[in-house]
């Protein structure tokens, strides 16, 4: 269904990538992932994520 978006929890992916990049998972849409980040990823961290999950990622920044 188009517009379809699954809300996700720490354990939606792998607790060692979610640490190693330091992110949070908030919403799982067609092909992409919404994470949370307390400082945007570097390029080259953003791609390995990328290709780890399969999907692209999408940041949004947490304010603190």
């Amino acid at each position: 269904m188009p517009g379809t978006r699954t809300v996700l929890t720490f354990t939606s992916i792998p607790a060692d990538i979610a640490l190693a990049f330091g992110i949070y998972p908030l919403e799982l849409e067609p092909g992409r992932l919404v994470v949370v980040v307390s400082d945007p990823l570097a390029a080259q961290a953003r791609a390995g994520l990328e290709t780890a999950l399969e999907l692209e990622v999408v940041e949004r920044i947490a304010l603190s």
